[in-house]
């Protein structure tokens, strides 16, 4: 998500942030659903299906794949593992309609989100999950903690912690009485409503009330936007913790940021780059700063020369993505 330009606030001074765990005790749930959308996941789904398959202390756990057309024995696995599959053309893929098919198709009371990169830490990655939603009957969702995969480029790791995905703090995100929402500043809208369906769980009942928007990104922020302003809470549970990161080159950065950014000004009026000249002086200072990050040690050649083309296509990326939203311009995925 986004690079920001600035160090992160202290999440424990923030009015909608509490930083206590939640109370112990599981609420006893009859099934819980894992739903996850594929395509060619890769060879090691088979190791995400079993770990899924091994997850203690939450009873039966039903596995739903919806799958794009995987020709590299994705379903075989899902089939080993008893995995229900739902067959979509990978034209009509749409991050938030796609995975309420998925939901729609599931049959668990909780019904966990999980991208087919994402490797469930250890045997309680669900269990955290449902703990953080059944103690609290206002919380609608809960997502996890992200752990970053060995050789993951320093900036990378940077930018998740800046997106709040690495802190080991837990966080109930809620509205305060008598903060209005349209009054926060916009980065202040944006950490009271993280959420990430990499790795997630929400309640049917909540989803039931109000779906996914069909959109072909952040479909997992507007839902917990409107979940917040319903008067609903989201969990953030470090101890639920799932495996994930990219290394993404220069283009695949700029794509990725442009629709990041048109997304997050279309849902919280926000524009880290504005203008021209702050695309020029934000783009230096991140070069700068990643040539920083990339020169901690173990240092490496890739990550030298790879770190200042990222930088710039980030930056580039959100300017861009500013620009496209204030002209009204159809997001494209």
């Amino acid at each position: 998500m986004p690079d920001l330009h600035e160090e992160p606030t202290n999440e424990a001074s923030d009015p909608y942030h509490q930083t206590s765990t939640p109370k112990a005790g599981v609420v006893a749930i009859p099934l819980i659903s894992v739903v996850i959308p594929t395509l060619n996941a890769g060879h090691h789904f088979p190791e995400i299906l079993d770990r899924i398959r091994k997850q203690n202390d939450v009873g039966e756990v039903e596995i739903v794949m919806v799958d794009s057309g995987s020709t590299d024995g994705t379903l075989q696995a899902g089939d080993r593992t008893g995995a229900k599959t739902i067959a979509i053309d990978r034209r009509t893929f749409n991050h938030g309609g796609t995975r309420n098919l998925g939901i729609s198709e599931s049959k668990g009371e909780l019904v966990a989100l999980l991208t087919q990169d994402a490797m469930p830490e250890d045997d309680h990655w669900l269990h955290y999950l449902v703990e953080a939603v059944t103690n609290d009957e206002q919380v609608s969702g809960a997502y996890s903690r992200q752990i970053p995969r060995p050789g993951t480029p320093p900036w990378v790791i940077r930018q998740m912690d800046e997106y709040g995905l690495f802190s080991d703090i837990p966080r109930i995100q809620e509205l305060a009485e008598g903060l209005a929402f349209d009054r926060m500043e916009p980065l202040e809208r944006l950490r009271l409503c993280t959420f990430d369906d990499v790795s997630s769980l929400v309640r049917r009942s909540a989803w039931e009330l109000h779906r996914y928007p069909e959109v072909p990104f952040a479909e997992d922020l507007e839902w917990a936007k409107d979940e917040i302003l319903r008067g609903n809470k989201i969990a953030y549970e470090p101890r639920s913790r799932v495996i994930h990161s990219h290394r993404r080159g220069a283009i695949h950065e700029y794509r990725r940021s442009r629709i990041a950014h048109q997304r997050l000004c279309e849902l919280f009026d926000l524009r880290l780059v504005p203008t021209f000249p702050l695309l020029i002086r934000y783009s230096l200072q991140n070069i700068v700063r990643h040539l920083r990050w990339a020169s901690a040690k173990p240092a490496n050649l890739t990550n030298l020369f790879e770190a200042p083309c990222v930088a710039v296509a980030s930056t580039v990326g959100q300017y861009m993505g500013a620009k496209a939203a204030a002209a009204n311009w159809e997001v494209q995925s």
